[in-house]
């Protein structure tokens, strides 16, 4: 995935589709992962975690899709990784995405 934009409580990413040969059969779905961190990149402690999974549509078969991650803190740093699942098994996550959050204009 890459970074789209950014605002106070949201971010975009660009999701691009596994190659035809990394696919091992037809996908049925994209989970999209992000997680709050520490600046240092820490998970956040469990009880103020703010962890969500977003099932992407199949529709992202041949073409990038851009996903908003709504709903998340102001001026805050999150991972975000992207998973493949087939017919068969959920794939490996994706490298990391970092991104934070902007601070919330007055």
């Amino acid at each position: 995935p890459t970074l789209v934009s950014t605002s106070a409580t949201s971010m975009s990413i660009r999701v691009t589709p596994l190659p035809v040969p990394q696919r091992n059969g037809r996908i049925h779905q994209y989970s999209v992962t992000y997680t709050q961190v520490t600046e240092s990149g820490q998970a956040v402690l469990l009880a103020q975690a703010h962890t969500n999974v977003l099932i992407v549509a199949v529709s992202l078969q041949s073409n990038p899709q851009t996903v908003n991650l709504p709903g998340l803190r102001e001026f805050s740093a999150y991972e975000i990784t992207v998973t493949a699942t087939n017919g068969h098994s959920q794939g490996p996550s994706s490298t990391i995405l970092r991104g934070t959050t902007d601070i919330a204009q007055p």
